[in-house]
Parts: C-alpha cells; sequence; structure tokens
C-alpha cells in the first residue's frame, strides 16, 4: 500500500477558501467578518496595456465595518512569502495597481464595490508582484506600530485583514527555468519506508508552478516503480529567486538490493531539470 504526505515550507496570507461561493473570508475579533469575490489574481500583459476588474466585499457581521483598501509589494525571504510598502521591492507591481475607492463603510450584511486597475507601464519585463489588502486597520498603523483606539480597544484587537496575491508576468519578456538544489532519499522506521526530500529554486524571472515525478530503477536499470502515473503539480506558486523544499513519503515497496532514483522537475518551460541518486534496501 502506498501513502504519500507532502510538506511544502511556506508562509501563506490567512485567507479561507470557500469554494462554493468563490470568496475568500477573514474575521477578527468582535465577531467582525468579511468575505471577498477574489482569493487571486493572475495576469499576463504586454507593456502599456490595462487590466480592469470589480472587487466584491462583504460585510458579515452584525456591526457597520470601514474597510481601506491598499496595495503593498509582495516578494519572499528564507522560503517565506512577505509583504512590505510600495517600492520596497525591485519585482514591485504595486506601484501599477490602484483602487478606487479607498475606503467603505459597510453596513451589517452589505456589499461593497472596489475598481481595480492595473497598467504596465513600458519598458517592464519580467514578473511583477504584488498583494491587494482590505483591511480594517489604517495601514500607517502597520508601518507606526502604533494601533489606534476602536471603541475602547485596540485596533488589532478587532481588526480583519484579507490580502489578495497578485502576479503579473509581462508578455514575452520572462524566462521560467528551475533548478534542483537537493535530492535525498533515505530509508526510515527499520527499512519500513522511503522518504525523499528536495528543493527547488525558481532561477528564472517570472513565476512558475512547478511539477514533479520519481522514478526508481533497479540495478539491471529496469523501471520498477513510479510516482505519480503522472507528473505530480507541487501547488505551490514559485516566484523569481525563491527556493522551497519539499518532503514525501511512501510504505516499502520494493525488495533488498540496489537502487537508482530519478527526479524529474519541470516548470513547464520545455526544459525539465533531473537529479539522481543511488540508495539499497
Amino acid at each position: 500500500m502506498f501513502a504519500l504526505r507532502i510538506k511544502i515550507f511556506i508562509l501563506l496570507f490567512v485567507c479561507i477558501s470557500l469554494p462554493s461561493q468563490g470568496i475568500s473570508a477573514g474575521e477578527g475579533g468582535g465577531n467582525r467578518r468579511l468575505a471577498v469575490s477574489t482569493k487571486e489574481i493572475f495576469a499576463t500583459m504586454k507593456p502599456g496595456t490595462a487590466y480592469r476588474k470589480d472587487i466584491f466585499v462583504r460585510n458579515g457581521s452584525s456591526e457597520v465595518i470601514p474597510v481601506q483598501a491598499y496595495v503593498w509589494d509582495l516578494w519572499h525571504k528564507g522560503g517565506e512569502e512577505i509583504y512590505a510598502p510600495q517600492g520596497t521591492y525591485q519585482s514591485s507591481a504595486a506601484q501599477w495597481i490602484t483602487i478606487q475607492p479607498q475606503k467603505l463603510s459597510l453596513a451589517p450584511g452589505k456589499s461593497g464595490k472596489f475598481h481595480l486597475n492595473i497598467f504596465v507601464p513600458a519598458g517592464a519585463t519580467g514578473g511583477n508582484y504584488a498583494v491587494i489588502f482590505f483591511d480594517t486597520t489604517p495601514p500607517l498603523e502597520l508601518v507606526s506600530g502604533k494601533p489606534l483606539q476602536i471603541d475602547g480597544k485596540m485596533a488589532n484587537e478587532k481588526r480583519v485583514k484579507i490580502g489578495i496575491p497578485t502576479y503579473i508576468e509581462v508578455a514575452g519578456t520572462g524566462r521560467a527555468e528551475l533548478d534542483i538544489r537537493r535530492f535525498n532519499i533515505t530509508i526510515a522506521g527499520g527499512s519500513k519506508s522511503i522518504k525523499t526530500e528536495f528543493v527547488v529554486k525558481n532561477i528564472g524571472d517570472v513565476h512558475v508552478t512547478p511539477s514533479a515525478g520519481i522514478k526508481i530503477y533497479n540495478s539491471s536499470k529496469k523501471l520498477v516503480w513510479q510516482y505519480p502515473p503522472k507528473d505530480l503539480e507541487i501547488n505551490k506558486i514559485i516566484l523569481p529567486q525563491q527556493e522551497i523544499s519539499i518532503n514525501a513519503e511512501w510504505e516499502k515497496i520494493l525488495k533488498p538490493g540496489r537502487y537508482t532514483a530519478i527526479l524529474t522537475v519541470n516548470c513547464g518551460s520545455g526544459h525539465p531539470k533531473t537529479m539522481q541518486r543511488d540508495f539499497k534496501i
């Protein structure tokens, strides 16, 4: 029997997906609840072109909620996704994005509409990234670290913040390429299971969503096992120069002997990368 467990060590935005409604939701202190009509934005655009979209925000609580919309940079550090004020990172798309209005007060059970506009300037290249926030706390408080008082409570106690990651690729200018930095195989639990760990890095200049597969050959170079039958979708967007670690484990299915495992990782560029490791059971 085969069992696979995969762990990807990244930091995700606190966003609850509600597939039946196609929205993301957030909840704060004081029973404040917000729902947003868009979970993430992907756009491939030519320089000098615009992208427009309406985003709906719904107040699911029993009190009036003021919602502010603003845009920060999205990037990564140490394998984790991070965000910062506009212009902090070189691959920033935040300054290309405008939202109107910037603030709405939503009555209980009511929705409001924000107009989003993205304009890619001349000379832009590669991948550029931002996160659009809908927040009940003004962004200046995030910078100063001094939250205001709201109804006698600190603002962050009643705060609701939802982030929409935005990934923009400038058409015809990007280079998608991955590199395998590490691939290890270990026998664990008294030879009861096989564990693999591999690290991949995006060495291109656009975001990628890679797939991977592992094939195992015996000492006669005969294929004795592979997982999965089709490439495994890693289901993680990797930003330029970002590195992620992936662990997988399966129950022992091989007889004692010497084997070679070959890992193949593909980001859709037509140039898959491979790495092999020899091991024995």
